[in-house]
């Protein structure tokens, strides 16, 4: 079993615009209260939604896990770990 453990000394970003990022990001820290468009990865759900107005509103302090591949905000700030 291969185990991976995030703590951000493999490099992260900071994401606080409406630009899609693109990267191999395993851990999603909320800041503030976000809205995401693009959200790409292996997580199922509906947290991301083309439409800013069906977008969910994911709660600043939040944590994401998984593996994410794009991310694109409608609005917020978030810190996005390898």
């Amino acid at each position: 079993m291969n185990v991976q453990v995030t703590n951000g000394t493999r490099g992260g970003a900071f994401i606080l615009d409406t630009t899609l990022v693109a990267g191999n990001w395993t851990e999603i820290r909320v800041i503030t209260a976000t809205k995401f468009h693009t959200l790409s990865g292996n997580i199922s759900g509906a947290l991301a939604n083309t439409t800013e107005g069906s977008a969910t509103t994911v709660p600043a302090n939040a944590i994401l896990k998984g593996k994410f591949a794009a991310i694109k905000l409608h609005s917020g700030v978030i810190q996005a770990l390898e």
